[in-house]
């Protein structure tokens, strides 16, 4: 009744439970009464496809004058070439563009994520360019691993200057 999402309610209704329950285990209460409450089931959002067009306009953006630019020219490559997660990215190091594949681990579970062959000469050379000899290829200037809210924002501003909307 308040315009909150499903999403929200569902997250709400979970930490109330939570609570009751550690309420119900140092034996403040007798028992849970938001056990039995259920809440709306949050639809599931699918990301939107982008057009071959549009893919075009986005590939296009990152301009390859600085080390910014062919930075950011090879994490979008990596990102449509390979279907790699944003999050992912930053994990990606110089050992697999060498190796031709990538053994990311995130949340307990591990995924290969297979690197074309053009591709990975293609990181080598960047990585190379940028003195980088180890470890993860994306850093920022001061040589810092790039994080994943750096990496998301630089491409919400390819997909804003390319016209593409991004999701978030």
């Amino acid at each position: 009744g308040r315009g909150k999402s499903a999403a929200s309610v569902t997250r709400f209704l979970a930490s109330v439970k939570s609570f009751y329950n550690f309420l119900l285990s140092a034996g403040a209460v007798k028992a849970n009464p938001a056990k039995s409450i259920s809440a709306d089931r949050a639809e599931r959002k699918y990301p939107e496809i982008l057009t071959s067009k549009e893919v075009e306009l986005f590939l296009e953006q990152p301009r390859c004058v600085d080390e910014k630019g062919f930075r950011d020219h090879a994490m979008l490559e990596l990102l449509y070439a390979t279907g790699i997660r944003v999050s992912e990215v930053r994990y990606l190091t110089v050992e697999a563009a060498r190796q031709g594949k990538a053994e990311i681990s995130l949340k307990g579970k591990i995924r290969t994520i297979l690197l074309p062959g053009k591709l990975c000469r293609k990181l080598l050379q960047y990585a190379q360019k940028q003195k980088t000899a180890s470890g993860a290829i994306f850093r920022t200037k001061s040589g810092k691993e790039l994080g994943r809210r750096q990496i998301w924002a630089e491409m919400k501003r390819l997909c804003l200057r390319a016209g593409v909307a991004p999701t978030k």
